[in-house]
């Protein structure tokens, strides 16, 4: 039988295991448009579509050629207030290590 203590250790880690995972996701950006100050990304996470919008008066938004990227969803607030703020990072980024490649506003279908 397990003690306490290493039960809670596991559910820490299980907790920490699943929170890591459900932040930091797989996406492929599929095309790119510009309408006036915006800049929008089509993108699949598991083939459900959403959009990555960023102002392009904002330095941290960049226009993404497509392919494969690594999505973190922010847990602090970012700069956009009305939507989940994401960062992007290259496909083999490592989020702890690398600076984003851009901060974006998550729009999910």
């Amino acid at each position: 039988m397990m003690s306490k203590k290493n039960l809670l250790a596991l559910f820490g880690l299980v907790a920490t295991s699943l929170m890591f995972s459900a932040e930091n996701q797989k996406i492929r950006v599929k095309s790119s448009s510009v309408k006036g100050k915006v800049l929008t990304h089509k993108a699949a996470l598991a083939e459900k579509p959403l959009e990555l919008m960023c102002f392009l008066s904002e330095t941290s938004c960049t226009m993404l050629e497509s392919g494969e990227y690594l999505m973190v969803r922010l847990t602090k607030e970012g700069i956009y207030q009305d939507c989940p703020n994401v960062d992007i990072y290259s496909k083999g980024g490592d989020a702890s290590k690398h600076k984003p490649l851009g901060e974006y506003c998550l729009l999910e279908s």
